[in-house]
């Protein structure tokens, strides 16, 4: 959907060097890098500031990693953060749903 410009994706910086690091050690670098420009025309990085990592800090989230993008999330124009992982968001405002309830969403 995001591909197709019907909703606007973003995806964690963090995660696209945790692709970036996984991936290559099977495929090599080459076909990932050009994988991940091919995301990138798909999906837009959510950058992270010093301000996001101190905010995400006094949440006080059992995941930091999990309250660092929530935190990022907040300065997007997001309707949905769309994980598996939907435990670890509940003290949230931002509406947390799994892959398929998005799916159930907007079809």
């Amino acid at each position: 959907m995001a591909e197709k410009k019907l909703v606007t994706g973003y995806i964690s910086a963090s995660v696209i060097t945790d692709i970036f690091y996984i991936a290559q050690r099977k495929l090599g670098k080459k076909p990932v890098k050009e994988a991940i420009k091919t995301m990138l025309q798909v999906f837009y990085p959510a950058t992270v500031t010093d301000d996001n990592i101190y905010q995400a800090l006094d949440l006080e989230w059992d995941d930091f990693e999990d309250s660092v993008q929530y935190i990022v999330g907040e300065g997007l124009p997001v309707d949905y953060i769309v994980t598996r992982n939907t435990q670890d968001f509940t003290s949230g405002s931002i509406p947390v749903i799994t892959p398929e309830q998005f799916i159930k969403i907007i079809t």
